[in-house]
């Protein structure tokens, strides 16, 4: 009875290590990609699924507005006008959410300079640089 437990335990301790060591990325990992192009118009973003990161195959998944993800084969020219596309929006996104940002602190700074001195605040040479 005794050897029964300890062979038991151990099995146990066997497969929690390996469990944590090789990891279980099964559902994390695309098995299968389709050729069928996807419409940019659903798709909001995207990320690479490599081999040398424990998956079986190298992909390009697509995360569509409802939350899906898509499959896609990594090396088709389809996929990679997507990627490109998607890389592009992303920046002027980016760009975008940056001026509004500057836009609203220079609102704001103006907003708390007439507040606290009930004057506007001194001009100054905003963007430009002086040698």
């Amino acid at each position: 009875m005794q050897r029964l437990r300890l062979l038991c335990f151990s099995l146990l301790l066997l497969g929690h290590i390996l469990d944590v060591y090789t990891g279980n990325n099964v559902l994390d990992c695309c098995l299968r990609t389709s050729e069928a192009p996807i419409p940019r118009r659903i798709v909001q973003d995207y990320r690479l699924q490599l081999v040398q990161d424990g998956c079986d195959i190298p992909a390009a998944v697509f995360i569509t507005t409802k939350g899906k993800r898509l499959c896609a084969p990594l090396h088709s020219p389809w996929v990679i006008r997507l990627q490109e596309r998607l890389d592009a929006s992303s920046v002027k996104r980016d760009l975008a959410q940056k001026e509004a940002g500057a836009a609203m602190r220079g609102k704001l700074r103006l907003f708390c300079f007439t507040i606290l001195c009930n004057s506007p605040p001194p001009l100054q040479n905003v963007g430009r640089s002086w040698q």
